[in-house]
Parts: structure tokens; sequence; C-alpha cells
């Protein structure tokens, strides 16, 4: 018997496996999985990954790696640890989390050059429609055709004013478009997600948004003053620690090879995907069944050191009755069908070399469920950035990465320094026991006013000091040039000068005037652009630009007209944020004269007052009303003489469709 056809998120249509046919809840899939993780964990650990990202985290705390801090004990002293890292990491995220707050949202959507609305020949044929029958008028009234001239002239004019008139309809669709994804990302928590990779691109080599994940959330609803839970799907997005991804050995790309987000699962969230579309509630009986296993393939040391770390640890005690996390492998990648069919979730491919993009859930070395990647071209749901990208690589360099060696210079430096004070605080004792008297009490202690026993000496030496002090010398003034040179050094190197964040940097130079204190820190965003047109590139324009080809396939009723481009804004908003006040209000000024007023109008001038008053965190509905649209003034007519009637009504642009929402879907 065919298993039943079931319908799972975003329209994709799987078979679900049918347990009478499977004589065993293992199957090549699972074995599958576990080989690609296996190689993705052990590249990850000799590409020396694991331990970078365990530094940056021990940066971020002060906390020195178990060998380093052996040998300090060794040696003795002290274990001060300079946070220079950790600064410069503050201080980018901050950066960059005011960059990404500046605007309403950090994206728009804008037509293309020139939309597609309507085909070119639907428009030329409404154009010559319209002047045919503006001569037909002029002649019935002249009894002549107008000259060749001037109809070629009112066809370029009518042609414009059509072309104008489809760019209105573009922009109409492009906000429309911007407010229904704009929508689907507030819900999803999608800003949550960039506010949380804004510090993990400062603070790891690699930074990540996941989404959209389509789950099924309760939602409270009021139905006539009642309020009423309803379960929906929504889709959602995350962002996944880097500890937990996993990229094929080879990828340069997120997109080039297979992803596994490793991640925990609880028993609540177990019992839930039974019978949902693409899971095999028997294969989740079997789980719960088993209890959580702590798979050492796939938790090493690199786990417990980082939860240590986070100040975070799992309960091993899976009989206490708490609701211990199992680890479950989210695998996304293409697999070759004749592994894919084994587990019997796939219908419909015939050729045995062929592969498939799916993504699958493995818990307990149990595959629970299997699903077609819903994405038309195959992009899988993860977008990564770095602060700095290295080519052909997933993995890039972080703030952590290029400090690394400042880092401990600077931590040599400043425990040099606090023992050389604890030693030069006080003098140095040098006791004669020969001289001591046995009688006397607390001779390792001193104070002011002590009495000393003392006796003759053995040898005669009666001169000999029975206690004598020298001072060691105090070296506190050069560590100290040797900590700030490395400190300034690391401002080079991190392209995060200290002045960033509040610091000084002395009294004399640039800084000591306001516009050179804005020269220099407009030389210090140069880097952070970089980093931000990075993230505006592979992260938010992808992410916006899948939620558009998401709701064009799911949902075709909120389909638009026309051709738009998602435009990340980030890098905009710094390069304009220091200027853009004092232009709009310089252009304000320049343009309160009589012959500006006539060119903008007031519905001109109300737009400007908006976006100063927008700028200045004004309430800008109740300082500026709106506008109602000025009639335009009629087109002047040709005279008879020139061929058009005296008084012809102007070809005006043709209205707008009425439909303008599409009823198809179009991606």
């Amino acid at each position: 018997m065919a298993a039943p056809l079931v319908r799972v998120q975003l329209g994709n249509e799987i078979p679900a496996p049918d347990p009478l046919q499977k004589t065993s809840l293992d199957d090549d899939l699972s074995a599958y999985v576990r080989k690609c993780f296996s190689a993705a964990k052990d590249h990850r650990e000799t590409s020396g990954i694991n331990k970078r990202m365990l530094n940056a985290l021990r940066a971020m705390r002060g906390e020195y790696d178990a060998e380093t801090a052996a040998a300090i004990k060794q040696f003795g002293g002290s274990e001060v640890y300079a946070r220079t890292t950790a600064t410069k990491v503050r201080t980018l995220a901050a950066a960059l989390r005011e960059v990404y707050t500046a605007s309403e949202r950090p994206w728009t959507v804008t037509p293309t050059p020139i939309p597609a609305l309507r085909s070119e020949g639907a428009d030329k044929g409404l154009v010559d429609q319209l002047v045919d029958a503006e001569i037909q008028e002029v002649l019935q009234t002249t009894g002549q055709p107008p000259p060749d001239a001037l109809i070629a002239e009112r066809r370029a004019r009518v042609s414009q004013t059509l072309a104008e008139a489809r760019l209105k309809q573009a922009r109409d669709a492009a906000e429309l478009r911007e407010l229904q994804i704009d929508d689907v990302l507030t819900e999803g928590g999608f800003y949550e997600a960039l506010w949380a990779i804004l510090y993990d691109v400062a603070q790891f080599p690699i930074a990540c948004i996941k989404g959209p994940v389509v789950r099924y959330r309760k939602v409270l609803k009021w139905e006539n003053g009642v309020p009423t839970v309803e379960t929906q799907a929504k889709m959602l997005w995350e962002a996944p620690s880097p500890f937990d991804l996993y990229f094929a050995p080879w990828s340069k790309s997120p997109q080039d090879g297979y992803i596994i987000h490793r991640q925990q699962i609880t028993q609540t969230e177990l019992e839930t995907l039974k019978g949902l579309p693409s899971y095999s509630t028997e294969r989740i009986d079997a789980v719960l069944a088993e209890g959580p296993d702590r798979k050492s393939e796939w938790d090493n040391y690199t786990e417990s050191t980082r939860e240590r770390l986070e100040n975070r640890e799992r309960t091993s005690d899976v009989d206490s009755g708490i609701d211990a996390p199992w680890t479950m492998l989210e695998f996304h990648g293409a697999v070759p069908t004749h592994i894919l069919a084994t587990w019997g979730a796939v219908e419909g491919i015939t050729d045995a070399t062929s592969a498939a993009d799916i993504t699958c859930w493995m818990v307990n070395d149990y595959i629970i469920g299997v699903r077609r990647n819903p994405h038309p071209t195959g992009r899988k749901p993860f977008y990564t950035t770095s602060f700095e990208p290295v080519p052909n690589s997933v993995y890039g360099n972080c703030l952590c990465d290029l400090l690394e060696d400042i880092q401990s210079v600077s931590n040599a430096a400043l425990r040099a320094l606090v023992n050389n004070m604890g030693m030069a605080s006080g003098p140095q004792v040098i006791r004669n026991e020969d001289r001591l008297s046995p009688n006397q009490e607390n001779a390792d202690k001193i104070w002011p006013w002590k009495v000393w026993d003392v006796v003759d000496s053995m040898f005669g030496n009666a001169s000999a000091k029975p206690i004598d002090f020298f001072q060691p010398d105090s070296n506190a003034s050069e560590l100290l040039s040797v900590y700030q040179a490395f400190t300034t050094i690391a401002d080079e190197v991190s392209s995060i000068p200290r002045y960033m964040n509040g610091g000084t940097q002395g009294t004399s130079g640039a800084l000591r005037t306001a516009s050179g204190l804005s020269m220099m820190m407009e030389s210090a965003n140069r880097t952070i652009k970089q980093v931000v047109g990075a993230i505006d590139r592979d992260v938010i324009e992808s992410a916006v630009e899948d939620v558009h080809v998401y709701l064009a396939l799911t949902k075709p009723e909120l389909s638009v007209s026309g051709d738009i481009n998602i435009v990340a804004r980030g890098s905009k908003e710094l390069l304009q944020k220091e200027t853009m006040r004092m232009r709009r209000i310089e252009f304000l000024t320049a343009t309160a004269n009589p012959i500006d007023s006539q060119i903008i109008g007031a519905a001109g001038r109300s737009a400007i007052l908006k976006e100063v008053a927008k700028d200045l965190g004004l309430p800008v509905d109740s300082i500026v009303p709106a506008q109602s649209a000025q009639p335009q003034s009629a087109q002047p007519t040709a005279p008879p003489q020139g061929g058009e009637a005296q008084g012809a009504a102007p070809a005006e642009a043709p209205p707008a469709p009425t439909d303008g929402v599409s009823r198809g879907p179009q991606v």
C-alpha cells in the first residue's frame, strides 16, 4: 500500500513513512547524516575553529586557557587580565547596533529602473490608441490632419506620461510589498535575531541568522471579549550560536555544501511533533522510550568547555524527572536518492544517481522527520557574515583573532606591572638569625616601633646588623609605557580607536577640536562601513529577498504587480547620518523663496519638513499635517494653425489598473 501524501509547511508534498514496511528504525539516511556530521566536526577541530571560538569566549570573560593559567600559577604572582579585546568587541557591537537602529527598518523595497508592469507592446498599443483618437478629433474639427512632426511630438509626450504613471504604480506596489514583508519579519523575530548577530560579528569568526523556520506557535486572540488560544504556523528567525553550526569541509559559502545545526529539543517539544506532516510518530516514540542519549561523538570537550564559559550546564540525571533536553541534529543538504529512499519519505524520483535537497532531523540516531527543501532554487535558510571575510571560506576573522597576539603581550605587560608594583611597594627585609634572640616572638613579622631582642654574634662580628632593609627598583613607568604602546597598536590593528567609546587619545593633535574629532571618527568609520556593507549584502538583502519569494509561493493573494528590488540601507545610514540632517536643513532654508516654492509646492515642502522632523525624533503626524493633492494645471493646447484643435482635451495618463494585486504567485 502506498504511503499517504501529507502537506508540509510552504506547500511541499512528500509521503509520510509507512512503519508497516520497515523492519528496523535504523536506515541508510541516519548513517549518512552521522557520517556527514563526523566529517564536519573533525574539520572544525583540525582547522582550529573550535580553539578560536573558545579563545573568543575566554577573552570576553578575561580568563586564561588551561595551559597559560598553569604556567602563571607555577611562576606565581598576579593573574590579572587586560580586557583590550573585550573593549573592542563591545565598541564594535555598539556601533553596529546604533547603525541598524537609526532608521525605521534596515532595508527598503524599491522598483526596478524600468518596472515590467506590462509588456512593451501593450503600452505601445495604448499610446497609439490615444494619439489616433486625438488625430480623429483634429480631422473632424479642422478637416485636415495635424503635421507629422506634431504627431511625433505628441506621441513622445504621451509615452512619457504613461511611463511616469507606470513608475508611480510600481512605487505604490513596492510600498505595499514592503509593509507585507515587514509584518512577517516583525512577527517572526527577525529584528531580534539581527540584534543578536551584531555581537557575534565582532566576537566570533562567523555570525548567522537562520530562517524562516516554520513552527507552530500558540497565539492569543480575543473574540467578543473572551481570550482564545489558537495554534498557527509562523515563519520565525533565530540567531544560532556559531558553536552549533557545522559546515561541509569543502564549503566556500553556506550554500555550497551541507549544513548541520546541532540544537536541543525537550520532551515537550518532541511530543508536539507527533502527527505533524513529515514526522514519524513511531520514531518519536522510540526516542522518548530511550531517553536522552549523551552521544560522545556529538558532544566533545568543546561543548563542555563552552557550557562552563557560558555559565550554564545540562543536567545528566535523566531519571530525576527533569525535562532534560535531547541533542538533535538538523541536516540541510543534498542526499543521494537511493539513500533517501530507504527512509521511505520521497516519491517521484526514479533516477538512482540523482540527489534531492532535503531537511531532516535526527535524535538518538533516529531520523524522526524528513522534508524537501521548500526554496525553489534550493537555498538553505542560513545567512552568514564575518567582521573580515576570508575568500573561499565560510569562516572569516573576528576581532578576537586579529588581537590575539596583542592581547597576549598586553596581558604579560600588565602582569609584570602588577608584580613589580607589589615588589616595589615596600622594603625587602634581611634577617640575620645568628643575631636574633631565640626568644624573639614573631621574628618573621614587622610593624612600627617593634623591639628586637639580639645576642652577640658567635663569630665575634658585633657590628653585623640583625635586621637590614633594601628597596627594590620600580619599573612601573616603563612597564606602563609598554602596556599603553600595545593598547595603541590594538587601535590600529582593529581599526576601532578608543575615542569611539568615549576614551581619550590625548590632548594634542586633531582630537583637540570638534572638527578634528569629526574627521578622525569619519576615518574610523571606514572599517565599520565595510562590516555594515557585508551584513547588508550577505544577511539582510538575502533574507528579505527570500521572504518575498516565500510570500509569493505561499500567499498568492499578497503578491503584487511589478519588478522590485530589496535594498539594505544600513551602510547608507552610516554614510549619511553625520551630515544628512544638516544637509536637509540647508536645503529647506535654500528653497524658502517664492521661485522654489512654486516648483516644490506645499506637498513637496511638507515632505521635506517630515524628514527633518523625523531626524529630530519629533511627532511627524502632529507637526506636519497631511497635504491634499493639488490639482494639476491644464496642459496648454496648440492653436488651430499648428494642426491641433483649439480647446481639445490633452491626452491624460491612463488610469492605473484598479486591480493592483495580482491573483497569481510572482517570484
